[in-house]
């Protein structure tokens, strides 16, 4: 499985058989050849798929099943991922660059697959999600380094998705090949609620929440002092009636 930008690629989309992700779409690719040199492969679609005689739902149902076996996905720390490029000790790099170990100001992770090419399609493997909120530790927002793989960054009390989503730009704009790029956007995963979405709309989605717990309390609040004050009315004395002039003679 392959993750594209759905809008780039909106006119070629209209053959290929494809299911979206927010504003990505994952795609299939058949492989033809695996070996030193690399992967080959071909894109599937409408017409392949019709000269066969298999539908698209059968088609990413095999894909889910076969594709994390045929390219296995790893989650591995930015400076873990950095010391196998380099072919050094990850010891040389310092935690801030992803190391699992807590002190980091920002710890980064890499995902993708073993081959490393088209490796963002791990998101659309099953499970990975889950499988992310375990490795990290809870929440995390997912930045589309490339259509190769994807960074994953706890989501902590003070993040901020907005200076992820400019470094993010940035990167994309000046580091990342055209063909390469994914998409100029931050996603989020709510590991309680499971709900993976652009991390604009969780921020909303927070905001919403916010308002509406502050919305309650003020409410609670106003009923306990409304009932505080018919209680008090309750039990306030009545004023006395003046004695009339029969009573008093009495």
């Amino acid at each position: 499985m392959q993750v594209v930008a759905t809008e780039r690629n909106a006119e070629m989309l209209k053959n290929i058989p494809h299911k979206e992700i927010e504003d990505m779409s994952v795609v299939c690719r058949f492989i033809v050849s695996s070996d030193k040199e690399g992967i080959g492969s071909i894109l599937v679609t409408n017409d392949v798929l019709k000269s066969m005689g298999v539908t698209e739902e059968q088609l990413f149902a095999d894909a889910n099943k076969y594709a994390p076996d045929l390219r296995p996905g790893e989650i591995k720390g930015m400076a873990d991922m950095l010391a196998e490029m380099m072919g050094v000790d990850v010891s040389e790099f310092d935690d801030r660059f992803g190391s699992p170990m807590p002190g980091g100001d920002m710890p980064m992770y890499v995902a993708t697959t073993r081959d490393k090419t088209n490796g963002a399609g791990i998101i659309a493997y099953p499970g990975f999600m889950e499988m992310a909120a375990e490795k990290i530790g809870g929440d995390f927002y997912l930045l589309p380094s490339s259509v190769h793989e994807v960074i994953l960054v706890p989501d902590r009390e003070n993040s901020d998705y907005r200076e992820l989503e400019n470094m993010v730009q940035e990167v994309n704009a000046t580091q990342v090949e055209p063909k390469d790029r994914l998409s100029d956007h931050v996603y989020h995963y709510d590991s309680k609620e499971k709900v993976f979405e652009l991390a604009s709309k969780f921020d909303a989605r927070k905001k919403e929440k916010s308002a509406e717990k502050t919305a309650g309390k003020e409410s609670v609040l106003k009923d306990l002092s409304e009932g505080k004050k018919e209680a008090a009315d309750a039990v306030k004395p009545k004023p006395e009636k003046p004695l009339k002039k029969e009573d008093k003679a009495l």
